[in-house]
This record gives structure tokens, sequence and C-alpha cells, in this order.
């Protein structure tokens, strides 16, 4: 086939081995689905769990898109493209507030989900796509000069845009798959995030001077110990808990320490499992069938 050169081959085969691969492993997180009994909160162990209840606030957020309190959100902003041919959606902004916990209730108690890192298994609360010609409404304009100042000139020259946003709302039903641990979780958490601030800070001139306290044009080791119990504050404050006390719940559920599932839905766990095994064995099959198909069309290049 005249079209193919080795490196498409390459390139098939690459795809169709992800293809593949992602496959088996979207039914090995289906079967841990199963396999997983749901637990009450008062009776759950330490280690994988599942847990359904009640979503309930510890920091109340705003969503952006749609201007709705909400325990949880993400949204997603995409641009089309034409490429030749092809046809397709591309990333240019993603947001959410995994960094900020909730809590989830049943009738025999409550625990604080750390959503950071989980796969978020959830149909769409809102979606808006633009033409080429059409002007945004006003909610997209205000979100848009809030959140997108990056990409203003993609605004200006009105491409086509699909706007999509997901929340958790105070009292919604959520389905939570992870890790059931001691919240020294939080704690390492916050000491990285800290660590990754405070770095930034100081390859911020202007934000630099700020934490100079004496004016005397050195930042000390007292004024680096400062800055940090700031940052420190700030991210506890921003996580719902004392910033004087760093109170918060014995146990979480977060992200494990190995490559274990850790899903969040607003959904039953029905919709999780038909949503992991719907594309499954195609991408099973097609993957399988590109990755052999690359390989013998290198091989016969070759030979």
């Amino acid at each position: 086939m005249k079209w193919f050169d080795p490196i498409s081959c390459l390139v098939l085969i690459v795809l169709g081995f992800a293809f593949f691969l992602n496959g088996f492993d979207e039914l090995r997180r289906r079967r841990i689905v199963e396999d997983i009994p749901t637990s009450t909160i008062r009776g759950l162990a330490l280690g994988p769990v599942e847990v359904i209840g009640k979503a309930r606030t510890r920091t109340e957020l705003i969503s952006p898109i749609m201007q709705k309190t909400c325990v949880f959100y993400k949204y997603l902003i995409e641009r089309y493209r034409k490429r030749g041919n092809l046809r397709d959606w591309v990333m240019i902004a993603y947001g959410d507030s995994s960094a900020v916990p909730f809590i989830v209730e049943d009738s025999t108690g409550s625990i604080m989900v750390c959503p950071e890192g989980a796969d978020y298994i959830m149909p769409e609360d809102f979606k808006y796509e633009t033409s080429s010609s059409d002007s945004l409404p006003g909610n997209l304009k205000r979100f848009s000069s809030n959140y997108m100042q990056s990409y203003i000139g993609l605004l200006s020259k009105q491409h086509k845009l699909r706007f999509s946003e997901w929340i958790i709302q105070e009292g919604d039903s959520v389905y939570a798959l992870g890790t059931a641990q001691k919240s020294t979780y939080i704690c390492r958490e916050m000491n990285k995030k800290t660590k990754i601030l405070f770095n930034k800070l100081k390859n911020d001139p202007v934000r630099l001077k700020r934490i100079d306290l004496n004016k005397d044009g050195q930042i000390s080791q007292e004024e680096c110990r400062w800055a940090e119990e700031h940052i420190k504050k700030s991210l506890l404050e921003k996580m719902g808990t004392s910033a004087e006390t760093g109170d918060v719940q014995d146990v979480v559920v977060a992200k494990g320490e190995k490559d274990e599932p850790f899903i969040i839905s607003d959904q039953s766990q029905k919709y999780v499992r038909i949503n992991l095994t719907a594309q499954s064995p195609l991408q099973i099959i097609f993957g399988g069938l590109a990755a052999v198909t690359g390989i013998g069309l290198l091989i016969n290049m070759i030979v």
C-alpha cells in the first residue's frame, strides 16, 4: 500500500497496542467495581472501598460556567479543527476542583472524599457548541474573560467552540470507589503542594519582595518559613480544614498508592459498569487488528 510509509506503520502499531491495552484495563477496572462490595461508612476498613451516599458541602464552590453552588466541578473547552480531510475536537482549556475535598454521607456516618486523581464518570450537566459566526452568550463571555485569558485570540477569531461542564451538588447521590486511608494523605499532599507553590514564589521577583518583611533586600530563613506557613494556611482553608488546628477526619477516601482504580460518579454503580465496558470490546478488537496490520505492513516493506 503506497500510502503507508514506515512512520505511518509505526504510528498504527503504537496506537493499536494503546487501544488494545486500554480495552483490557477498562475490563480490569469493571471487575474491581463488581468485586468490591459496597460498604457502610461506619463499617468500612482501610484499603479498597466502595461507598454510596449523599454529597455534603465541606467547602462551598461555584461552578465556573453555570455559576451553580456545588461540591465539585470540572469543565472542558474544545476547538473544532480541520486538518486536510480530518475533523476533530481539540482541548484548549480544562479545569476542576479536585484539590478541594467534599463529604459523602450515608445513614451510618460521613467520610471525606479527596477527589484529586480520580476518574470522573459523569454525564455532562452543561454543553454548548458555537458556530464560527456565533457570538458567545453572556455567561460564556464572563467565563472566558475569567478563565481563558490565554485563548482570547481564538475567541476573537470566532472559532467553532464546545463548552462542557460537570458538577456534583449538595444532596446529589455519589458513588466513590477508592482507597480508605488515614488522613496523613492530606498532610502529604499539602506538603507537596506547599513546596510547589513556594518554588513558584521564589521564581517570581514581584511576589518575592512581599515576603521580605524587614525590607532589607534579603530573604532570611525566618521569612522563608513564614512564607511556607502562610501558603500552608491558605491551602488548609481552601480544603475546608481548620487553619489553626488542621482538623480533618481520621480516615478519607482518596487515590491509593498503587495502580488501584479511583472512580467518582454522581450516577449508579450500574451506570459506572456500563460506561467502563461500553468501548472495551471494540478497543480490544480494533486495537489488535491495527497493531497486527501495522506489523504486517512494516515486515512487508522490509522484506
